[in-house]
């Protein structure tokens, strides 16, 4: 009896064992590229009131640049930005992350808002539906965000928004 049992247990042992590790071997390498290719696309919030910095949409395009969209229905883009990407991981929930320097092409936006640079951590969960924005205001060498900030607020040089992909 207490064969079996060992049998069993050293079975289980290894069976669970090689799950895991065809579950590691399976599991695609994260790169900023990849990361940010699956944020690509047009991601809207209604709930704004449609100014900067609370836009209504904000459009990730391809080569790491973003837009600003005062309303979805706008003939163009209020604001255009660069991303430099820093670091990027999945959480135990399948969300993505990407931390991120953050700079915008021009001084002012086309609506007359003054423009600068952030220190930005972007998750987008793992259903691909919403996005979320925790950033602090300020040059390339400071801190960068390690958590997602309901709370930050642009009186305290920081911002959190949130966007759900549009269809």
């Amino acid at each position: 009896m207490k064969k079996g049992v060992r049998v069993f247990v050293a079975a289980s042992v290894i069976v669970a064992g090689l799950i895991v590790l065809g579950a590691a071997a399976s599991r695609e390498k994260l790169t900023a590229e990849s990361a940010w290719a699956r944020f690509v696309g047009s991601w809207v919030n209604m709930e704004y009131a449609g100014a900067q910095p609370y836009v209504q949409m904000t459009v990730l395009k391809p080569g790491f640049t973003g837009e600003d969209w005062m309303h979805p229905t706008d003939a163009s883009a209020d604001g255009i930005w660069r991303v430099k990407p820093k670091k990027v991981w999945t959480d135990r929930e399948g969300n993505i992350y990407l931390q991120f320097f953050n700079s915008y092409t021009e001084p002012l936006t086309a609506s007359g808002v003054a423009t600068g640079t952030a220190r930005v951590l972007m998750r987008m969960d793992r259903e691909s539906k919403v996005l979320e924005f925790t950033g602090n205001f300020g040059p390339e060498d400071g801190t960068y965000p390690e958590r997602i900030d309901p709370n930050a607020k642009i009186e305290y040089f920081s911002i959190y928004s949130i966007y759900h992909r549009k269809l």
